[in-house]
């Protein structure tokens, strides 16, 4: 089983529906305050859990962009898998 957490963009009845049933994943997308309709604290708290995931996760990828690993600049797939590759080990 797997485990989906994403922003709260991707909170809709009609996305969700299509992520979740394509990829057969457990539901672990952001809550979303709406206009007079404020998030209670048990919503606040369930956010907060996910987001401590999510932070350990994306930090990694926003390391490695600030490294530049998100320009390969090369000739073919093998230099560009060992540039790549070298960059996770640089991290």
């Amino acid at each position: 089983m797997y485990a989906l957490f994403a922003d709260s963009a991707y909170a809709g009845e009609e996305i969700e529906t299509y992520i979740l049933e394509t990829c057969d994943c457990e539901d672990f997308i952001q809550l979303r305050p709406y206009r007079n309709r404020p998030l209670n604290e048990e919503d606040k708290q369930t956010n907060k859990l996910r987001s401590r995931i999510r932070c350990r996760v994306e930090h990694v990828f926003g390391r490695l962009e600030h490294m530049g690993a998100n320009n390969v600049r090369g000739i073919g797939l093998k230099r560009a898998a060992a540039q790549i590759g070298l960059a996770n080990l640089v991290y």
